[in-house]
């Protein structure tokens, strides 16, 4: 192989991957685009019940302890959005929020 033909080849690969590179989909971009199509697909009370101001004390308080006495334990009920409150694409859209951010396996 000529050193002309190889030069190219590799200029050839080197261009590849950097394209490849910069249009890769990460995991981020998947939960981004998740989380927007979630809370986007919510009605105003819906989207109220599932947000959380930044500073909000509530939104750092994200641990899930299976509690049927919560209200009783904490003085307030369990925050946020629940399944049984929203609509079937909204669960098939929070579902693939979930995923988005967990490994396959």
């Amino acid at each position: 192989m000529s050193k002309t033909i190889r030069i190219r080849l590799i200029t050839l690969c080197l261009g590849l991957t950097a394209i490849a590179g910069a249009y890769q989909y990460s995991a981020a971009d998947a939960m981004v685009s998740a989380a927007d199509a979630f809370l986007k697909s919510l009605d105003r009370e819906q989207g109220s019940i599932a947000k959380f101001a930044f500073d909000a004390k509530e939104r750092t308080n994200f641990h899930y302890v299976p509690d049927a006495n919560f209200a009783q334990t904490y003085g307030y009920p369990r925050p946020g959005l629940t399944y049984i409150r929203m609509q079937a694409h909204q669960r098939h859209l929070a579902d693939a929020l979930l995923a988005a951010g967990l490994s396959p396996a």
